[in-house]
Protein backbone atom coordinates (compact mmCIF):
# COMPACT_ATOMS: atom_id res chain seq x y z
CA UNK A 1 0.00 0.00 0.00
CA UNK A 2 1.23 3.35 -1.19
CA UNK A 3 2.44 5.69 2.07
CA UNK A 4 -0.40 8.84 2.77
CA UNK A 5 1.68 11.82 1.94
CA UNK A 6 1.98 14.15 5.22
CA UNK A 7 0.00 17.15 3.19
CA UNK A 8 -3.01 14.62 3.01
CA UNK A 9 -2.45 13.34 6.96
CA UNK A 10 -2.45 17.13 7.79
CA UNK A 11 -5.34 18.10 6.19
CA UNK A 12 -7.66 14.88 8.28
CA UNK A 13 -5.45 16.48 11.45
CA UNK A 14 -5.94 20.19 10.90
CA UNK A 15 -9.30 19.86 8.86
CA UNK A 16 -7.40 22.15 6.09
CA UNK A 17 -9.95 21.50 3.45
CA UNK A 18 -12.58 23.87 5.29
CA UNK A 19 -10.57 26.83 4.80
CA UNK A 20 -9.69 28.79 1.60
CA UNK A 21 -6.79 30.72 2.93
CA UNK A 22 -3.78 28.94 4.35
CA UNK A 23 -0.99 31.40 5.58
CA UNK A 24 2.76 29.08 6.40
CA UNK A 25 5.03 31.31 8.43
CA UNK A 26 7.54 30.43 11.14
CA UNK A 27 11.33 29.02 10.27
CA UNK A 28 12.26 25.34 8.88
CA UNK A 29 9.99 24.35 6.14
CA UNK A 30 7.97 26.91 5.07
CA UNK A 31 8.43 26.56 1.33
CA UNK A 32 8.05 22.91 1.32
CA UNK A 33 4.99 22.76 3.05
CA UNK A 34 3.90 25.53 0.59
CA UNK A 35 3.91 23.46 -2.33
CA UNK A 36 3.38 19.88 -0.81
CA UNK A 37 0.12 21.80 -0.06
CA UNK A 38 -0.52 23.21 -3.12
CA UNK A 39 0.16 20.11 -5.37
CA UNK A 40 -3.03 18.26 -3.00
CA UNK A 41 -4.98 20.98 -3.25
CA UNK A 42 -4.88 20.96 -6.56
CA UNK A 43 -6.35 17.53 -6.87
CA UNK A 44 -9.53 19.22 -6.10
CA UNK A 45 -9.64 22.30 -7.34
CA UNK A 46 -7.81 25.54 -8.40
CA UNK A 47 -4.71 25.90 -5.67
CA UNK A 48 -2.98 29.38 -6.07
CA UNK A 49 0.33 29.52 -3.73
CA UNK A 50 1.35 32.78 -3.49
CA UNK A 51 3.50 35.29 -1.45
CA UNK A 52 3.77 38.34 1.23
CA UNK A 53 7.99 38.51 0.84
CA UNK A 54 9.85 36.51 -1.77
CA UNK A 55 10.12 33.09 -2.90
CA UNK A 56 12.30 31.25 -5.58
CA UNK A 57 10.59 30.87 -8.85
CA UNK A 58 9.26 27.05 -8.57
CA UNK A 59 10.75 24.51 -11.14
CA UNK A 60 8.50 23.05 -13.29
CA UNK A 61 7.90 20.05 -11.31
CA UNK A 62 7.06 22.20 -8.18
CA UNK A 63 4.59 23.85 -9.97
CA UNK A 64 3.68 24.13 -13.46
CA UNK A 65 2.07 27.83 -14.10
CA UNK A 66 3.13 30.62 -13.03
CA UNK A 67 1.26 34.19 -13.24
CA UNK A 68 2.88 37.27 -13.15
CA UNK A 69 1.07 40.87 -12.91
CA UNK A 70 -1.55 42.93 -10.96
CA UNK A 71 -4.27 40.77 -8.49
CA UNK A 72 -6.91 41.05 -11.39
CA UNK A 73 -4.51 40.19 -14.14
CA UNK A 74 -3.07 37.15 -11.87
CA UNK A 75 -6.89 36.53 -11.70
CA UNK A 76 -7.78 36.93 -15.28
CA UNK A 77 -5.26 34.15 -15.81
CA UNK A 78 -5.51 31.44 -12.91
CA UNK A 79 -9.39 31.81 -14.22
CA UNK A 80 -8.24 30.24 -18.41
CA UNK A 81 -6.31 27.27 -16.77
CA UNK A 82 -7.67 24.01 -15.91
CA UNK A 83 -10.29 23.23 -13.21
CA UNK A 84 -7.49 20.96 -11.50
CA UNK A 85 -4.41 23.09 -11.64
CA UNK A 86 -1.71 24.19 -9.67
CA UNK A 87 -0.66 28.22 -10.22
CA UNK A 88 2.28 30.15 -8.80
CA UNK A 89 1.32 34.05 -8.66
CA UNK A 90 2.88 37.14 -7.41
CA UNK A 91 3.70 40.38 -8.57
CA UNK A 92 6.57 39.72 -10.71
CA UNK A 93 10.44 39.03 -11.19
CA UNK A 94 13.27 39.86 -8.53
CA UNK A 95 16.62 39.57 -8.57
CA UNK A 96 18.62 36.48 -8.03
CA UNK A 97 15.80 34.21 -9.75
CA UNK A 98 13.28 35.03 -7.20
CA UNK A 99 9.43 35.81 -7.55
CA UNK A 100 8.28 39.37 -5.73
CA UNK A 101 5.25 38.80 -3.93
CA UNK A 102 1.96 40.87 -3.25
CA UNK A 103 1.03 42.99 -0.08
CA UNK A 104 -1.15 41.49 2.38
CA UNK A 105 -4.29 43.46 0.95
CA UNK A 106 -3.43 42.16 -2.27
CA UNK A 107 -3.54 38.59 -1.36
CA UNK A 108 -6.94 39.74 0.29
CA UNK A 109 -7.92 41.12 -2.95
CA UNK A 110 -6.88 37.79 -5.08
CA UNK A 111 -9.29 36.02 -2.89
CA UNK A 112 -12.34 38.11 -3.38
CA UNK A 113 -11.60 37.64 -7.33
CA UNK A 114 -13.29 34.24 -6.26
CA UNK A 115 -10.92 32.03 -8.98
CA UNK A 116 -8.88 30.13 -6.39
CA UNK A 117 -10.83 27.37 -4.53
CA UNK A 118 -7.67 26.90 -2.18
CA UNK A 119 -4.64 29.27 -1.46
CA UNK A 120 -1.77 28.98 0.12
CA UNK A 121 0.62 31.76 1.31
CA UNK A 122 4.39 32.02 2.14
CA UNK A 123 3.84 34.72 4.85
CA UNK A 124 7.32 34.88 6.19
CA UNK A 125 11.08 34.47 5.90
CA UNK A 126 13.70 33.42 7.70
CA UNK A 127 16.70 32.70 5.36
CA UNK A 128 16.63 28.60 5.54
CA UNK A 129 17.09 28.77 8.88
CA UNK A 130 14.67 26.96 11.54
CA UNK A 131 14.25 29.45 14.26
CA UNK A 132 13.73 33.38 14.06
CA UNK A 133 12.98 36.43 16.27
CA UNK A 134 11.02 38.97 14.43
CA UNK A 135 11.00 42.94 13.46
CA UNK A 136 8.25 45.37 13.85
CA UNK A 137 7.07 45.05 10.51
CA UNK A 138 6.88 40.87 10.40
CA UNK A 139 5.49 38.77 9.50
CA UNK A 140 3.01 39.96 6.96
CA UNK A 141 0.14 37.59 7.24
CA UNK A 142 -2.97 38.44 4.95
CA UNK A 143 -5.85 39.07 6.98
CA UNK A 144 -7.73 36.75 4.84
CA UNK A 145 -5.98 33.94 6.54
CA UNK A 146 -8.19 31.46 8.15
CA UNK A 147 -5.89 28.76 8.52
CA UNK A 148 -2.02 29.70 9.75
CA UNK A 149 0.56 26.98 9.76
CA UNK A 150 3.57 28.00 11.77
CA UNK A 151 6.77 26.30 11.32
CA UNK A 152 9.75 25.56 13.43
CA UNK A 153 12.43 23.17 12.76
CA UNK A 154 13.59 20.89 15.24
CA UNK A 155 17.59 20.74 14.53
CA UNK A 156 17.11 24.34 16.95
CA UNK A 157 17.35 22.50 19.34
CA UNK A 158 20.44 20.17 18.54
CA UNK A 159 22.73 22.86 17.76
CA UNK A 160 24.62 25.81 19.83
CA UNK A 161 22.37 28.91 18.97
CA UNK A 162 24.70 31.11 16.51
CA UNK A 163 23.78 33.13 13.56
CA UNK A 164 23.97 29.87 11.43
CA UNK A 165 21.23 28.61 13.24
CA UNK A 166 19.08 31.84 14.07
CA UNK A 167 17.89 34.73 11.96
CA UNK A 168 18.34 37.79 13.54
CA UNK A 169 20.00 35.53 17.22
CA UNK A 170 20.65 39.53 18.12
CA UNK A 171 16.53 40.02 19.61
CA UNK A 172 16.49 36.42 20.56
CA UNK A 173 19.66 37.16 23.07
CA UNK A 174 18.36 40.39 24.06
CA UNK A 175 14.79 39.54 24.67
CA UNK A 176 14.95 35.98 25.90
CA UNK A 177 18.59 35.87 27.06
CA UNK A 178 19.61 32.92 25.17
CA UNK A 179 23.61 33.48 24.42
CA UNK A 180 25.35 32.79 21.04
CA UNK A 181 26.82 29.12 21.64
CA UNK A 182 24.42 27.89 24.23
CA UNK A 183 22.06 25.27 23.48
CA UNK A 184 18.36 26.51 22.54
CA UNK A 185 15.62 24.75 25.42
CA UNK A 186 12.68 23.12 24.33
CA UNK A 187 11.04 25.86 27.26
CA UNK A 188 12.71 28.83 25.23
CA UNK A 189 11.56 27.94 22.22
CA UNK A 190 8.30 27.83 23.86
CA UNK A 191 8.07 30.56 24.99
CA UNK A 192 9.33 32.42 21.89
CA UNK A 193 6.73 30.31 19.78
CA UNK A 194 3.84 31.16 21.75
CA UNK A 195 4.29 35.08 21.60
CA UNK A 196 1.77 37.19 20.25
CA UNK A 197 4.47 39.48 19.27
CA UNK A 198 6.63 36.62 17.94
CA UNK A 199 5.83 34.05 15.99
CA UNK A 200 2.12 34.64 16.72
CA UNK A 201 2.65 38.35 15.63
CA UNK A 202 -0.15 39.79 12.88
CA UNK A 203 -1.83 36.11 13.34
CA UNK A 204 -5.78 37.31 12.06
CA UNK A 205 -8.43 37.09 14.95
CA UNK A 206 -10.25 33.73 14.68
CA UNK A 207 -7.66 31.72 12.53
CA UNK A 208 -6.78 28.40 13.61
CA UNK A 209 -2.89 28.19 14.32
CA UNK A 210 -1.34 25.12 13.79
CA UNK A 211 2.44 24.51 14.86
CA UNK A 212 4.19 22.32 12.86
CA UNK A 213 7.63 21.37 14.39
CA UNK A 214 10.03 19.83 10.94
CA UNK A 215 12.48 17.97 11.23
CA UNK A 216 11.80 15.69 13.80
CA UNK A 217 13.59 12.24 12.44
CA UNK A 218 16.64 14.18 13.30
CA UNK A 219 15.70 13.84 17.19
CA UNK A 220 15.54 10.72 19.17
CA UNK A 221 12.28 8.82 20.22
CA UNK A 222 13.12 10.16 23.83
CA UNK A 223 13.57 13.72 22.55
CA UNK A 224 10.74 13.58 20.84
CA UNK A 225 8.97 12.61 23.56
CA UNK A 226 10.45 15.15 25.59
CA UNK A 227 9.37 18.14 23.39
CA UNK A 228 6.01 16.50 23.38
CA UNK A 229 5.13 16.66 26.90
CA UNK A 230 6.41 20.29 26.49
CA UNK A 231 4.62 21.34 23.99
CA UNK A 232 1.61 19.56 26.14
CA UNK A 233 2.84 21.74 28.81
CA UNK A 234 3.71 24.97 27.90
CA UNK A 235 1.87 25.57 24.71
CA UNK A 236 -0.46 27.79 24.42
CA UNK A 237 -2.22 30.16 21.71
CA UNK A 238 -2.54 27.10 18.96
CA UNK A 239 -5.44 24.90 18.05
CA UNK A 240 -3.25 21.84 17.30
CA UNK A 241 0.81 20.61 16.94
CA UNK A 242 2.44 18.14 15.13
CA UNK A 243 5.89 16.90 15.19
CA UNK A 244 6.72 15.48 11.40
CA UNK A 245 9.45 15.38 8.70
CA UNK A 246 8.77 16.64 5.31
CA UNK A 247 11.67 15.40 3.76
CA UNK A 248 10.90 11.83 5.29
CA UNK A 249 6.91 12.32 4.15
CA UNK A 250 5.98 11.62 7.62
CA UNK A 251 3.91 12.78 10.95
CA UNK A 252 5.41 11.22 14.09
CA UNK A 253 2.80 13.27 16.44
CA UNK A 254 -0.27 15.15 17.25
CA UNK A 255 -1.59 16.80 19.56
CA UNK A 256 -4.93 19.41 19.87
CA UNK A 257 -5.89 21.85 22.48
Amino acid sequence: MPRKCYAKKLDEIAGLDAYKVISVTGSGGKTSMLYALGKYFAKAGRAVITTTTKIYSPKARECGNIVLGTPAECAEKIAALPEHSLSAAARGKAPEGKLAGFRPEEVDALLELGVADMMIVEADGARGLSFKCYEDWEPPVPQSTQCQLVMFGADALLKPVSAETVFRIDLLKERYGVQKNETLSAANAMAVLANKYEYLKNSPDGASRVLCVNKCELLMPEQRKELLDNLKDNLINYDAAILCSISDNEIFDTIKF
